[in-house]
């Protein structure tokens, strides 16, 4: 292997978060975050400075950890350096860094791996990291109703040391705090909606041969329903008082004080047991310690109602320096709820708690927040929601200097599905993304090197989205026209849509590095005159449908829409736009909605998407795969198929206004079509299958949109073939299979044939000795290391990817790179692609796109040198 002479540099990395409890954590030591994806732990960096000469400072996913098998259910920092996940997988693993500069991938390794940790998937963590001895607590819940407790003097030596079976009685929370010199207060709840309360000694106090060190002390009734989380204050206040707060899905959050009965007044000066009965009460509780020579007061001392619905989580936080004479005014308490609303509650000079900022939705389109949590020495809030998409507001100084307000801010945006597909535009200045998270994402660069961001959201849909390709527009009038998407999912129906002129703003106000894309009214000059013309344009998505329909205002000039007779004013065709008026302003972006920077996720959600300009009907199952060719004069797609009546190939005419009916069919393979690709000289069609064969076709001429069947090799490779790809100049073609050995064939094109060869004979493959199980593969788009051979990027089930270089026509093979695995995926790769116009093959820089099942998409840099 020659990894010495190549290098990778991750540019964009994006996922949203898992839909669990606690998938994300800060630290406010190194000011990063983590956060769980799929089966990954991602390091995302909420202040980075992406340009050194610019204090412009936008969120960025750093690198990934991979080491789970399956999805990641929690993350935790226990010290500056080191985080904990746990997974579904069973295990929980401990990561660490031993050098100072976190924001360098190559210093992080798995400290310790804990595999089959719990018999069932682990749901819940809690750390603690003792203030004065710095040994570290650990607290995991499983889906079987057992707790474990681990411990270490620090994290090379964490091991088991204590459980609790609870059953049929799930518990789903759990909260830790120092307890008096020699123990630990652990609170556990769930779904029977008590709190219990159990003390552990700490490690220096217990006994060598003490295996069971849970003392079970006594259970705080009150909730209504399962208990979701809990949090203690991290200091002490004066005399000694801490407090615990608990939320639960009775929509309340109770606020618990425990003090010590030394701060009482007691008459006897003892602890007697009738001294004690005075103190026990419905919402009042006496702890005593497991040697009974301290005696503590656990009383209820608010209930706290705001949120409308099941409060997933509660986070205290400083307001300002905490010591022994602090108050609870000093604090702050932050909460998610799953009514879409974050709250921020502050305790007034009379002790009550009151609501002081409300962040989120109190109406419209609702989702629900899993979680919440100060960044920044509380002047941030980042927050996510079910489908993983994160929220963040900043404190802002108002002008008077005597106020302030929550500011919405600019987050990473992705996917919270498995990435199925994705593909570049004709300008190869947007990267256009599906998922089966049921949506289509478009991704963008913005500022002078600021970073990529996501752009629009083109669609939103019912089903999971298996498959997409960006169709050409050709230019008209000068003007650049913004490329149209095809998009397909579990459905049999593929969709067409046009970029509305609210993305065309967004582009050409955010991205100026790019050439200016017009909008595609071909007898209109610029934006601005569209603009005066017709205002804006958007799509808003119909309750209960599926389909974007198209809204435009008439303004200006005296135009205007008949509301009632839905007609278009000007000279355009009603026939063309289907166009409603209705709460059409709702959909419209302004400046003030950017601020600058791109959408935010509640405009991403329901503004941004792009009005559908036509289904194409066909197809007898769901939709599986679809390509365009360069010229962009036709489509070619299939559907799922167990028969071969089914597995037809629909070649679709794209150069008319309206397609209704397939152009032709070609029927070759058995089963389903699993990739389509035209060559680089339009002329030629090449299909893989998961009947292990694959097809070529030919059109009929370089006009036509008729083809023909040329050559199919069945049995091709014994497993399914997953990807395909053509060289640069069509003189070849690879194929991509599961199968272990063998896995990548490379086969003779449709250019260059030489005398005792013709397209589609079998001209190399894989040595037998590597066992690589191939998912995606691309052909660089040029000639490498400034040679005549050609080099091949390939992506493998288990999220590798791999670097070959063939010598000497393909006579034998050369592994280039591994690419490191906080750069690569972890789990299978669906698509591969390369940006030609962002690489620079005569000085070996590559620009490449990779989507996996692992929920993540990544932009990565090649530098062949």
């Amino acid at each position: 292997m020659e990894s010495r002479n190549i290098d990778f540099q991750a540019e964009f990395i994006t996922a949203n978060t898992n839909t669990t409890l606690r998938a994300l954590d800060f630290n406010k030591y190194n000011r990063l975050v983590a956060y769980s994806a799929s089966n990954l732990v991602l390091i995302m960096d909420p202040y980075h400075q992406p340009d050194t000469n610019n204090e412009k400072r936008v969120p960025k996913v750093l690198f990934s950890l991979r080491g789970h098998t399956d999805r990641v259910n929690g993350v935790q920092w226990i010290d500056n350096n080191s985080i904990v996940s746990i997974s579904a997988d069973k295990s929980f693993i401990i990561w660490g860094s031993d050098s100072e500069d976190l924001r360098d991938p190559q210093n992080w390794t798995i400290k310790k791996q804990y595999s089959e940790a719990h018999k069932e998937a682990i749901n819940y963590l809690r750390t603690y990291r003792h203030p004065k001895t710095n040994e570290i607590y650990i607290v995991t819940l499983c889906t079987l109703g057992t707790l474990k407790l681990w411990q270490g003097k620090d994290r090379h030596s964490i091991a088991y040391k204590d459980q609790l079976i609870f059953g049929n009685n799930l518990q789903e929370a759990a909260g830790i705090v120092e307890f008096g010199e020699k123990h630990l207060l652990i609170s556990i709840g769930g779904y029977d909606s008590k709190i219990h309360i159990y003390l552990v000694p700490t490690i220096e106090n217990q006994d060598a041969e003490q295996r069971s060190v849970f003392k079970y002390k006594l259970s705080l009734p009150g909730h209504f329903n399962a208990i979701r989380d809990f949090d203690f204050t991290p200091q002490y206040l004066g005399n000694n008082i801490r407090y615990l707060a608990s939320s639960s899905q009775d929509n309340n959050i109770r606020l618990w004080k425990i003090q010590p009965l030394d701060n009482i007044s007691n008459d006897h000066g003892g602890h007697q047991e009738d001294d004690l009965q005075k103190y026990e009460s419905k919402t009042s509780f006496v702890l005593q310690d497991s040697n009974e020579d301290a005696v503590y007061n656990i009383t209820l001392e608010s209930v706290l109602s705001s949120h409308q619905d099941s409060v997933s989580s509660v986070k205290w936080g400083q307001i300002s320096e905490i010591n022994q004479n602090s108050t609870l005014q000093q604090y702050c308490l932050l909460s998610s709820a799953f009514d879409f609303t974050v709250s921020i509650w502050k305790n007034d000079e009379t002790g009550l708690w009151q609501v002081d900022s409300t962040l989120g939705a109190m109406a419209g389109n609702k989702h629900a927040f899993y979680g919440a949590l100060f960044l920044n020495d509380n002047q941030s809030i980042l927050a996510y929601t079910y489908n993983g998409a994160m929220h963040r507001w900043d404190k802002e100084q108002q002008m008077d200097q005597d106020s302030f307000k929550w500011q919405a801010q600019l987050t990473v945006k992705g996917h919270f599905g498995e990435v199925t597909d994705l593909d570049w535009d004709q300008y190869e200045a947007n990267l256009v993304t599906c998922s089966q998270d049921q949506t289509t994402r478009l991704f963008s660069r913005y500022g002078q090197n600021i970073g990529w961001a996501e752009f629009t959201r083109p669609q939103i849909h019912g089903y999971d989205m298996n498959t997409l390709a960006v169709l050409k527009v050709n230019k008209q009038s000068g003007l650049n026209l913004p490329s149209r998407i095809l998009s397909g999912g579990d459905e049999k129906v593929l969709r067409l849509f046009e970029a509305p002129y609210s993305f065309v703003k967004i582009f050409n106000e955010l991205n100026p590095e790019s050439s200016e894309i017009q909008l595609r009214y071909s007898d209109i000059k610029t934006n601005q005159e569209v603009e005066e013309l017709i205002g804006e344009e958007a799509a808003k998505k119909q309750p209960l449908g599926l389909m974007n329909k198209p809204t435009l205002i008439l303004a200006n000039k005296g135009q205007r829409m008949d509301e009632e007779e839905g007609g278009m004013g000007g000279d355009f065709d009603p026939n063309k736009y289907l166009t409603n008026t209705k709460d059409a302003q709702e959909n419209i972006i302004s400046d003030k909605d950017l601020h600058g920077e791109p959408p935010l996720e509640d405009i991403l959600m329901t503004r941004t998407l792009w009005p559908e300009q036509q289904k194409l009907y066909g197809h007898a199952f769901e939709i599986f795969a679809v390509a365009t060719s360069y010229k962009g004069d036709c489509a070619a797609s299939s559907c799922k198929a167990k028969e071969k009546k089914y597995a037809d190939i629909i070649i679709w005419d794209l150069t008319k206004s309206q397609t209704t009916v397939p152009s032709c069919r070609l029927a070759a393979h058995n089963l389903t079509v699993v990739q389509l690709e035209f060559s680089k000289c339009d002329n030629y069609l090449l299909s893989s299958s998961r009947d292990r064969s694959w097809a070529l076709f030919q059109r009929q001429s370089p006009d036509s949109l008729q083809f023909t069947l040329f050559r199919r090799m069945k049995d091709a490779h014994t497993r399914i073939i997953w990807g395909v790809s053509w060289s640069h100049d069509d003189e070849y073609f690879a194929t991509a299979s599961r199968e272990k050995q063998k896995s990548i064939k490379v086969f003779k094109g449709v250019q260059g044939i030489t005398e005792g060869f013709k397209a589609g004979d079998l001209i190399s493959e894989l040595p037998e000795d590597q066992n690589q199980n191939a998912t995606a593969i691309r052909f660089f788009p040029s000639r490498i290391n400034g040679s005549t051979s050609y080099g091949l990027i390939v992506g493998l089930e288990s999220g590798d990817i791999i670097i070959w270089k063939e010598n000497e026509n393909f006579k034998s093979w050369t592994e280039l790179y591994k690419v490191r695995d906080y750069l690569a995926h972890s789990l299978s790769i669906k698509r591969i692609k390369f940006n030609l116009k962002q690489s620079n093959p005569k000085e070996d820089e590559y620009k490449v796109a990779t989507a996996g099942t692992d929920h993540t998409v990544r932009i990565l840099k090649i530098k062949l040198h």
